[in-house]
């Protein structure tokens, strides 16, 4: 039941994210033992999405509230996470001295077995545009079973910096990003030396490493702007390639992190061009204006995609008929339940498992009692079927409309088109010409 309850949980965490980028995936090595680190911004599903991209079928690290209750124990077990008891957890008699050592032993009992750690040593999902100062607890468990397990520990610490597209939303893309692994043995005499000071040395390290590879900003104002700039004014034929813009992101951040602390006036003057490039973007129903400077469509081509359309639409007007309404009460009560962006796509995973899964188990009993058996039998296959189609269907149709705006847009204003381009060259000239300085000045 474990099994099959992870089994199922990965499978909707992929269909959740159907497109998964992960860089640098030779720098996780092929054998020996693995403690992945990574940035936390995205709750529960941190650890999935860690799980399905990397390959690595790591246990991790939960805090001690998420074991309260039998089904959440169950679903804890079932992807072997170790508790963790946390200071602000004391007021609940969950944190003390005795229980951490008992993580960190089934921490050490784990590596010792060959079986992969992942923890989140930021201690706490959140939607900042910074990482959060980093906890030593990574670096204690992997020093500790370093020197437990003797001088063929071969124990590595492999950072990983996740990056989501919409991290809420249903159907979008998320980026992995593999840094330089650390080797837990370089540590081992200063541990053996001074423990404190070692533990102290590694969690910088790790921190390095992870801020060498997340994208951060001063703001999440400023990380969202930093996120659109690298798409308007990236290489077009890489626009799509999410390790390309996260590498162009990478280098906007850095250098309008410099140009912020030396000239504040010229960041100022940047922000406010960017924003008014957005604006008016936004007023046009614009997400992209590489979009707008496309070529004509080809008949072709909007022939294929009308007739997939057709083909489409009866089973998802079938899946749509008979999982609509909890699909859109997900959406709605995951909202209202909270306000925490980092949490709010494992509300709707969890309130999707819920609600969809129980609406259509009264739907196939309904029409078992209605109809009789062939008709449950064939609402069991068609439910999950059409929903799939549905999300399909709808995606495809949302795109086409997209490009169908734009191509009116190209056709009607014209002038509209060519001065937005003009704009778009002005800004990444502009970008690039302030980028390339503050790099310059900076070396």
């Amino acid at each position: 039941m474990r099994s099959l309850f992870r089994q199922l949980c990965e499978a909707l965490v992929a269909l959740y994210f159907p497109s998964r980028v992960v860089a640098n995936q030779e720098r996780i090595p092929s054998s020996g033992r693995i403690m992945l680190v990574a940035n936390h911004p995205n709750g529960l599903l941190d650890p999935i999405v860690l799980r399905i991209m990397t390959g690595v079928p790591a246990r991790f690290l939960a805090k001690s509230t998420l074991f309260k209750g039998a089904f959440f124990r169950f679903a804890m077990g079932a992807f072997g996470a170790i508790p963790v008891f946390r200071r602000q957890d004391a007021a609940e008699g969950e944190a003390s001295r005795d229980g951490n050592e008992r993580t960190f032993a089934l921490c050490r009992e784990a590596l010792a077995a060959r079986e992969p750690l992942a923890l989140f040593p930021e201690g706490v999902s959140h939607a900042d545009s910074q990482l959060q100062p980093l906890k030593t607890g990574a670096a204690r468990i992997a020093l500790s079973a370093d020197a437990e397990l003797g001088p063929f520990a071969d124990l590595v610490v492999v950072p990983v910096g996740l990056e989501y597209e919409s991290r809420s939303t249903f159907r979008s893309r998320v980026l992995a990003v593999v840094g330089e692994p650390i080797s837990v043995a370089d540590y081992r005499a200063a541990y053996s030396e001074d423990p404190r000071a070692a533990v102290e040395t590694l969690t910088e390290t790790i921190g390095q490493r992870l801020r060498a590879i997340v994208v951060q900003a001063s703001t999440r104002a400023v990380l969202d702007g930093v996120a659109r700039v690298a798409v308007w004014t990236g290489d077009p034929s890489l626009r799509d390639e999410l390790d390309a813009r996260h590498r162009r992101a990478a280098q906007l951040s850095d250098a309008f992190a410099r140009l912020e602390a030396d000239s504040p006036e010229r960041a100022e003057t940047l922000v406010r061009e960017v924003r008014e490039y957005d604006r008016i973007l936004r007023a046009l129903g614009v997400e992209d204006p590489w979009g707008l400077e496309v070529g004509r469509v080809r008949w072709s081509v909007a022939l294929r995609v009308a007739a997939r359309l057709v083909a489409m639409a009866p089973f998802a007007a079938i899946g749509a008929l008979l999982g609509w309404a909890p699909y859109r009460l997900v959406g709605v009560i995951a909202a209202r339940y909270t306000k925490h962006e980092d949490v709010l796509g494992t509300v709707k995973l969890l309130g999707g498992m819920l609600f969809v899964g129980v609406a259509w188990l009264i739907e196939v009993l309904f029409a078992l009692l209605r109809f009789g058996p062939l008709a449950a039998l064939l609402v069991l296959v068609l439910a999950p079927l059409g929903g799939y189609l549905a999300l399909r269907f709808d995606e495809e149709l949302s795109l086409s409309l997209t490009a169908l705006r734009h191509a009116l847009i190209r056709t009607r204003r014209p002038d509209i088109v060519d001065r937005l381009a003009a704009r778009r060259s002005s800004l990444a000239e502009n970008v690039s010409a302030e980028l390339d300085r503050v790099l310059r000045e900076s070396n």
